[in-house]
């Protein structure tokens, strides 16, 4: 039997008109909580819904306390819970293993900060992953030279914030300008949309670059605990799911390709650098008609090297297997990237290992649930 646990974990910050604020907040029980991992939104969010009588245990007296007075700048003295406090969720299970051994696994799912307290029964805090003190951190106006590598751009950028940086992919990008009127989390969508490079948080690393997943990290974690999800049987962990199994001759994918291209200019800046400007190339890979996607490259410069790097990158897309996402409990504990097997013993060749692409977290009194989405199947 799982007996699920819930510890919330919430850090004061003072503030110009509450410079005392300086608790930290245990929580054992909440009425429900969400949170995701992914890399397409920028910014992870999540939110806790709590009762408004409950008690949390203090850091420093280890006591206790009610949640007696001001929970959200509403009325009265230092309120518990300001935009901008620090918050940590871990949920998992207490059980006994097959061997009669009693087990604690519990995991953080969700690190960030409170961005806004409701202020209904039960009240509710929304919450955003580390990507919210990159919108509050302005950038430096500064002309970044295409000789400097993408993550000394990126590392500059986020100085003073104690967070580290990882570049997944092509580590340079050309010339390239920041301004003091954008915060940090702007220029990161900018190269999203300019460059279509993918910013995300993982813990305290920021990851930035055209590729997504870290395969190291992927097989390092599949080496430390399979991620096993089978169907049905005495193993499985299931749930339910919307998956779809479909074979490769009935797949039919077409994809847009780009390339965005920087090209240097005949004319020059008032400071006398070179002017450049992005060339965006485009082909067509697939069958027209089918299922689209859209891939992009940096700098190729051809549409036959962009039309073999798009065909090679659409065939982890055309095989035997599931698509879809399905539900299950909270562990094995899966984040975005990692590698999983799925399991069907009534019909085991439908089974295989598989890249994960987004997981959303939920819990609370009605149980730990974590729904996987899957983007392609691995060899």
């Amino acid at each position: 039997m799982l007996r699920c646990i819930t510890n919330i974990t919430i850090t004061q910050n003072a503030t110009k008109d509450f410079p005392k604020r300086k608790l930290v907040l245990y929580f054992n029980f909440i009425n429900t909580f969400d949170a995701e991992s992914n890399w397409k939104n920028l910014t992870n969010k999540g939110s806790i819904s709590l009762p408004k009588k409950i008690y949390y245990r203090d850091y420093y007296s280890n006591k206790l306390l009610p949640l007696d007075k001001n929970l959200g700048g509403f009325s009265g003295p230092d309120p518990y819970f300001l935009k901008g406090d620090a918050i940590e969720i871990a949920y998992g299970y207490n059980y006994f293993n097959k061997a009669g051994n009693e087990i604690t696994s519990v995991t953080s799912c969700f690190k960030g900060f409170i961005v806004k307290v409701g202020a209904k029964t039960p009240f509710t805090l929304d919450l955003e992953d580390n990507m919210y003190i990159l919108k509050q951190k302005p950038a430096p106006t500064k002309l970044f030279k295409k000789t400097i590598p993408l993550k000394t751009i990126i590392t500059e950028l986020v100085a003073g914030t104690g967070f580290t940086v990882k570049c997944i992919g092509d580590n340079f990008i050309g010339d390239f300008n920041t301004s003091s009127t954008e915060t940090v989390a702007q220029v990161l969508e900018k190269l999203r949309k300019d460059y279509r490079l993918e910013s995300y948080f993982r813990g305290n690393e920021l990851r930035v670059g055209i590729l997504v997943y870290d395969e190291e990290e992927a097989i390092k974690r599949e080496q430390q605990q399979k991620k096993k999800f089978t169907f049905s049987g005495l193993d499985a962990n299931i749930i339910s799911d919307e998956l779809e199994y479909s074979r490769k001759d009935d797949v039919k994918l077409c994809a847009k390709c780009y390339s965005i291209n920087k090209k240097e200019l005949d004319k020059t800046t008032r400071d006398g650098h070179k002017k450049t400007k992005n060339e965006r190339l485009e082909v067509i890979v697939g069958v027209e008609g089918g299922e689209s996607r859209t891939l992009y490259f940096w700098n190729v410069t051809s549409k036959d090297k962009l039309k073999e790097l798009g065909e090679a990158e659409l065939k982890k897309y055309f095989y035997d297997g599931f698509r879809g996402s399905f539900t299950t409990f909270a562990i094995p504990f899966v984040q975005t990237g990692d590698n999983i097997e799925l399991v069907d013993p009534v019909l085991p060749e439908r089974g295989g290992r598989y890249r994960v692409k987004e997981v959303e977290y939920s819990g609370g009194v009605d149980g730990h649930r974590q729904k996987i989405t899957i983007d392609y199947k691995l060899p």
